[in-house]
């Protein structure tokens, strides 16, 4: 499979990049509009879900941007990603992290002090270690509804989108970003978070934070399935990071322009250049052309549900498992 090939028939397009964030601007500021207008009535929180939806796809835009894939213009990938960002209280820096994510997705041996799998914070072995009080708060954290709902806020937006990458900037020296640069990603979010905030009512941060759920779920789902993609070092390719650690979601066709192609993340895994409105056309084409496109991991909403509650990595196994197998499995031993 050649890659640079692929990039050059899916690269980033100018008319279509402005045709879809025209179309998505004009969407996000009139459900803004009219749940401003609808504040004092329960209207406005019928629109909470829309709005919701609409953050996740201004996510995958400054998502794209922050990869250069979104336009052909670094610095207009750099504009817009800053701008979708203070809507959703995200500063553009955090993509410096995000980069990092895709050098190191399935590599359990990288040398960037990253982990192989974002969403997966111990291994089995780490589990039979911890004692009975570390195991059940363990637990509790890992509910789905705590840690798809409730730990966001905390997570995202107080310490993954904000501290982290200025921490690994600090202590790593991970991104060859300046510090410098970091910050001012950061303070121009919050001086806007602030002004938002003075004139914000419930219903927008509520929608924030529901679209930050979504956002996690998605995100889990990208990477925690089985049969896993974990490899050491020397074994790891960017290539089978695509084709066998990230999966396909079967998004219904009536969510599908919310998700705006982050649903084929295998293809975005391989090629990170190719655009979010490119990954379908770019996904057809490769399952014409290559035969090991019959073996990509197919994940369906219901797939998706019960991988929620995969939360650790069994090594001897080489399999993600849920807190029940493991004390299942503590317990023949």
């Amino acid at each position: 499979m050649n890659l640079v090939e692929l990039y050059k028939r899916f690269k980033p397009s100018y008319y279509l990049s402005m045709r879809d964030l025209t179309i998505h601007v004009g969407m996000l500021s009139s459900t803004i509009y009219a749940m401003w207008y609808t504040k004092e009535s329960y209207m406005s929180y019928a629109l909470v879900p829309l709005l919701s939806l609409l953050h996740v796809k201004s996510l995958v835009i400054l998502h794209d941007c922050g990869h250069n894939s979104f336009t052909p213009c670094k610095k207009l990938n750099y504009i817009i990603g800053t701008l979708l960002g203070i809507n959703i209280f995200i500063p553009f820096s955090w993509t410096y992290d995000h980069l990092i994510h895709h050098k190191t997705s399935g590599n359990k041996t990288n040398n960037s002090f990253h982990k192989q799998n974002e969403t997966i914070h111990h291994t089995f072995k780490d589990y039979y270690n911890m004692n009975i009080y570390s195991k059940n708060i363990t637990k509790l954290l890992r509910i789905p509804c705590i840690y798809i709902i409730i730990l966001p806020f905390i997570s995202l937006f107080i310490i993954k989108f904000r501290l982290d990458t200025l921490s690994d900037k600090i202590i790593y020296n991970k991104y060859n970003i300046s510090i410098y640069k970091i910050l001012f990603d950061i303070i121009i979010n919050h001086i806007w978070i602030i002004i938002l905030y003075s004139y914000a009512y419930i219903q927008y941060p509520l929608s924030v934070l529901l679209s930050y759920s979504i956002d996690m779920a998605i995100f889990h789902n990208q990477h925690t399935f089985n049969k896993p993609y974990v490899k050491i070092n020397k074994e790891w390719s960017k290539e089978n990071s695509g084709l066998k650690g990230s999966s396909f979601i079967q998004v219904p066709s009536y969510l599908k322009f919310f998700t705006y192609g982050i649903e084929y993340h295998h293809i975005h895994h391989m090629v990170s250049s190719i655009p979010g409105y490119n990954l379908k056309e770019a996904h057809e084409y490769l399952e014409k052309t290559e035969p090991e496109f019959k073996n990509i991991v197919k994940l369906s909403m219901n797939d998706c549900y019960h991988n929620l509650w995969l939360t650790l990595y069994d090594e001897d196994a080489d399999r993600y498992i849920s807190f029940k197998e493991a004390d299942d499995k503590i317990k023949n031993d």
